[in-house]
């Protein structure tokens, strides 16, 4: 099975320290199109996530 991730799913999953369950998962088989790279890594935290806090 190969996944094609998306962003939003990989951050969550990444903020409630889970991440390595599609590691687990998935092993070789993730694709991370270029966009959703930069979107993950960007240093930035979007405006309506700075109102949870």
């Amino acid at each position: 099975m190969v996944l094609i991730a998306d962003a939003s799913p990989l951050i969550f999953l990444a903020k409630v320290n889970q991440l390595h369950l599609i590691m687990k998962l998935f092993k070789d088989s993730i694709f991370l199109p270029k966009v959703v790279e930069q979107e993950v890594m960007a240093p930035d935290i979007p405006p309506k996530e700075k109102l949870l806090r």
